[in-house]
């Protein structure tokens, strides 16, 4: 890790990020450029934020794709995602898909878990009750 201190983390990301431009040949992006000057000190707000905890290609796809956009990025998708996880993998008794184990897993409360699983144990009552 010493040579990184050497070289410096964001020249390093810098040189990566162009090797990746490169390695899968990305000329649609047409910022490669970008990877050839010192950038960081301009950016600002959210696209500081965006490279500094997504990276540079992130940004640079945003950029491509996405220009002048602003974003709200909500987690309800993610939950939501989370939740069908719970519903698909969920085994009372097996302690690699146990409540605890998918609240581990999925970074969530135990009450997640049961809720997840209390949304589809209820549908299937009702389902049964209608046939």
């Amino acid at each position: 890790m010493d040579w990184i201190g050497r070289i410096g983390f964001r020249v390093l990301a810098r040189k990566i990020v162009a090797l990746f431009i490169q390695y899968f040949d990305l000329k649609e992006f047409q910022y490669h450029w970008i990877t050839e000057v010192e950038f960081e000190d301009l950016l600002e707000n959210d696209v500081r934020l965006v490279y500094e905890h997504c990276g540079l290609y992130t940004l640079l796809n945003l950029w491509h794709n996405l220009p002048g956009l602003t974003i709200y990025i909500s987690e309800k998708s993610y939950f939501d995602v989370k939740r069908r996880y719970v519903k698909k993998y969920f085994r009372r008794d097996d302690p690699e898909r146990n409540v605890k184990a998918l609240a581990a897993k999925l970074g969530v409360s135990e009450k997640f878990i049961y809720d997840a699983i209390g949304s589809t144990e209820e549908k299937e009552e009702r389902q049964v009750k209608l046939i």
